[in-house]
């Protein structure tokens, strides 16, 4: 990073991918960004944004030790998890193999602890495995991946969620995002016991679980968003 990206932004690599479309890696202001169809999705504001949705979690560092991160990009999902739960196992899904080798060039991402790379279609990825931390994160540019709303998909995380589990759901707010939101949380009911949905900067993120733990035993996360308003 030179002093003319401090003050201006500097695109140090552009390329496009079929799966991707046109990417963009950019410095500035002692920052550098994975821009995917003009909105960032690694670096930049997005660490602050993922470090504020896991302190939503209510669990104890020592129950999180698997975790799912379907759309894994340049890795700063990855990374914020790797550095709070330092000895969790972290499997990252990702369908474009030009971002996973953005990802390692750019943004460090082959140095985060205990990460698996898969490379596949998050939304049909096959996993037996149970994850105590699912976080779905599936964009194209400013697109949603739209499938995230399948019941098949959202059952399918279900099954692989361990027993007090988690999974977030990342999902940029729109001009109409109350309808949209509304309408993603009836089909989460349908699946998940437990929901609680929370704006975080400019993101909707929804949090589902059977159950959660806290301290003073199992505590819904409906329960624990009404607690926290008395």
């Amino acid at each position: 990073m030179n002093l003319i990206s401090i003050l201006f932004p500097q695109t140090v690599f552009k390329t496009t991918s079929k799966f991707s479309g046109e990417i963009k890696v950019i410095d500035h202001a002692f920052s550098r960004r994975l821009v995917v169809g003009g909105l960032t999705q690694s670096g930049g504001i997005l660490p602050r944004l993922w470090e504020k949705t896991l302190r939503q979690i209510p669990k104890p560092k020592s129950q999180i030790l698997n975790i799912l991160v379907l759309g894994l990009g340049g890795g700063t999902v990855a990374e914020v998890v790797s550095k709070k739960w330092p000895e969790a196992k972290i499997v990252g899904v990702e369908i474009d193999p030009v971002m996973i080798d953005i990802g390692k060039k750019y943004f460090s991402l082959d140095n985060i602890k205990n990460l698996e790379i898969i490379i596949a279609d998050a939304i049909t990825y096959v996993n037996n495995q149970l994850f105590d931390l699912i976080i779905v994160d599936l964009y194209k540019g400013y697109k949603v991946e739209k499938r995230i709303k399948n019941t098949a998909f959202l059952q399918k995380l279900g099954q692989i969620l361990a027993k007090n589990g988690v999974v977030i759901f990342n999902v940029i707010s729109s001009q109409n995002n109350d309808f949209e939101a509304k309408n993603f949380l009836d089909k989460l009911h349908l699946i998940f016991k437990d929901i609680f949905w929370k704006r975080i900067i400019v993101n909707d993120i929804f949090f589902c679980a059977k159950a959660i733990n806290t301290k003073g035993g199992e505590l819904s996360m409906a329960k624990k968003k009404k607690k926290k308003r008395r």
